[in-house]
C-alpha cells in the first residue's frame, strides 16, 4: 500500500523508510491485512476529518476504493462520527448516548442492516457476532478513539494482504482485518458454570483470575464469563 501512494506522487514514509524530506503521508501496516494512513499536513498529529482528508489524498482516494484488494476504508467525518466506504455503499457509526449505532447511508459495507438505537459494548458485539464484522463497531470507536490511529485505515479483503516489499519473512497468510475469519478465536475449557454469551479475549484474564480465585484490582476491559 505504501507503494501505491508513493508511485501516485505522494512522498510516502513506510518501515523502514522512516525519513524522508517533506513526506505527504505515512502508511503503516497493521497486521498485514490492514493499514493505517497518516496525513503528514503539519498539523503535529491532530485528526482530520472526511472532506480535508479526501483533498490531502487527491485522486488516489477513489482509485484506491476501487480496488479489486480493497474490502473497506474507515476514517473520522467528525469527532464522534466514522464513515465505512467499501463496494458496497457508504455507511456511518455513530458513537452517542454513551453507545455506537449504524448507519447504512448510500449501502451497508458491513450486512448489518440498520441499528437506530445506540447499544453499548456487549450489546454491539452481540448484535454483530454472527455477521461477517463480529464486534466491528466497537473495534472501529477504539482505534479512531486513540490517539495514535491514522487518518485513514485501509482494510485488505480475504486473500490479500497490503505489504509487498520489506515482509521479512515473508507470510503466506493474513491477518489483522476485523472479518470474521481472522476475528472470530476457538476457547477450549474444562471448567464449569461458564456464561454462553458472546465473549472478546479481554474477557479471558477476568474469567481467569475468578476461576483462581483471585480478585480483579484496578480497572479492566474484561467481564469475567463465569
Amino acid at each position: 500500500m505504501a507503494l501505491f501512494y508513493q508511485q501516485r506522487g505522494l512522498n510516502t514514509l513506510y518501515y523502514p523508510v522512516v525519513w524522508k524530506m517533506k513526506p505527504k503521508v505515512s502508511v503503516m501496516i497493521s497486521g498485514n491485512a490492514s493499514g493505517q494512513v497518516y496525513c503528514l499536513n503539519g498539523r503535529n498529529g491532530v485528526a482530520i476529518f472526511s472532506n480535508e482528508l479526501k483533498e490531502s489524498l487527491g485522486a488516489t482516494w477513489d482509485e484506491l476504493l476501487g480496488r479489486e484488494e480493497i474490502d473497506f476504508i474507515a476514517y473520522r467525518n467528525a469527532a464522534n462520527v466514522y464513515e465505512i466506504e467499501s463496494a458496497k455503499g457508504r455507511a456511518s457509526i455513530i458513537q452517542k448516548n454513551g453507545g455506537l449505532s449504524y448507519e447504512p447511508k448510500t449501502g451497508d459495507p458491513f450486512g448489518l442492516g440498520r441499528i437506530a438505537n445506540p447499544l453499548d459494548r456487549q450489546q454491539s458485539l452481540e448484535a454483530t457476532f454472527h455477521s461477517d464484522y463480529p464486534d466491528a463497531l466497537v473495534q472501529i470507536d477504539q482505534l479512531f478513539s486513540c490517539s495514535r490511529s491514522g487518518d485513514l485505515v485501509v482494510v485488505a479483503k480475504n486473500g490479500y494482504d497490503l505489504r509487498k516489499s520489506y515482509e521479512w519473512p515473508e507470510h503466506h497468510a493474513s491477518h489483522g482485518s476485523l472479518h470474521r475469519e481472522h476475528i472470530i478465536v476457538p476457547l477450549i475449557y474444562n471448567q464449569t458454570g461458564w456464561h454462553p454469551r458472546p465473549a472478546r479475549t479481554v474477557d479471558l484474564f477476568d474469567t481467569i483470575l475468578k476461576w483462581a480465585g483471585k480478585s480483579i484490582e484496578g480497572d479492566s476491559d474484561g467481564q469475567p464469563l463465569c
